[in-house]
């Protein structure tokens, strides 16, 4: 198997443009549907809810004394399981409709949604839905992937009606990870393997400031619709699994490592399975922390008249 264009670009030490990362997350998720929820799906957080659960907890319960049916559109639904977790809930949101650019995401997402909830292809900025059409909008781990974040918001915010409820799970940025962790480890053997397969360092990975918590509640105040800012709170889970189907689950969908060629990822999965087995409980599972959090603004109502 030859090396991909975006393993070429890291040999030749090219600048890494935003539509760079666009091109790879596109890739990944032709080649792997469905790769979202096989990673996600299993993890589960203090209260034993899994990040899907808890961003449909999160906007039904806004919506629960609503009196007619509401309307949540997910918005990058990949495989349609938020936007399932949803309509699944007790309250309020019966109607639903997905939106993602991956054509071969939409197909998995029929396959979980069924015929009845209408799949639309497109992204955020450039929404193909009418304004004021939902009641809900959600995203599961979607918005770190948006090249142009304000503008994807605001989209976004145009799709609600007023008093909507935005919530999105988000990737937290990273942390630095304390010593002899399975994050730490993990850190190390992916550096180790890039420096020696590439001779240079990691790529930077566009995930910036705005994620962090007052960083996400500051950039909702600046889009119209939410001015009234937003709630960040921790939506972290954790994973408990073999070293090997850790790996096989969760390491090996990283879209940085999709990229790699099959012989380098059989090289990086001998390293991490190796070191992860150092860290390994007599079960001999190992355990992941995904440190998530979770966004919910509101639809500003419209400034009441004199």
């Amino acid at each position: 198997m030859s090396e991909s264009w975006f393993v070429r670009k890291v040999r030749e030490g090219s600048t890494l443009l935003p539509q760079d990362w666009d091109r790879l997350v596109d890739a990944h998720h032709t080649r792997s549907p469905g790769g979202t929820f096989s990673a996600f799906a299993p993890a589960r957080g203090p209260a034993g809810l899994s990040s899907y659960e808890t961003l449909a907890r999160a906007v039904t319960q806004t919506v629960e004394h609503t009196s007619a049916p509401g309307v949540v559109v997910d918005v990058a639904c990949g495989d349609g399981a938020a936007l399932a977790a949803v309509l699944r809930g007790p309250h309020g949101l019966r109607s639903g409709v997905g939106v993602d650019r991956s054509s071969a995401e939409l197909v998995g997402a029929r396959r979980r949604l069924g015929q009845d909830v209408p799949l639309v292809q497109g992204e955020a900025g450039r929404i193909p839905l009418s304004t004021a059409c939902a009641d809900a909008v959600v995203c599961h781990l979607g918005l770190m992937l948006f090249t142009d974040l304000p503008r994807a918001l605001a989209d976004i915010g145009r799709l609600l009606r007023p008093g909507g409820t935005f919530a999105a799970i988000v990737e937290a940025p990273p942390t630095v990870p304390v010593a002899d962790s399975l994050e730490y480890a993990w850190g190390k053997v992916l550096n180790d393997f890039w420096n020696s397969e590439f001779d240079s360092d990691l790529p930077d990975l566009p995930l910036d400031g705005r994620f962090e918590p007052a960083g996400l509640a500051e950039l909702c105040r600046s889009v119209s619709a939410f001015s009234a800012g937003a709630t960040v709170t921790d939506a972290s889970v954790s994973l408990s699994l073999s070293p090997e189907d850790l790996w096989d689950r969760f390491f090996s969908g990283i879209y940085l490592i999709s990229a790699l060629t099959e012989r380098q990822k059989r090289r990086l999965r001998a390293m991490a399975v190796t070191s992860f087995r150092c860290h390994a409980a007599p079960d001999h599972t190992v355990s992941l922390h995904i440190h998530l959090n979770l966004l919910v603004a509101r639809r500003a109502q419209p400034q009441a008249m004199d």
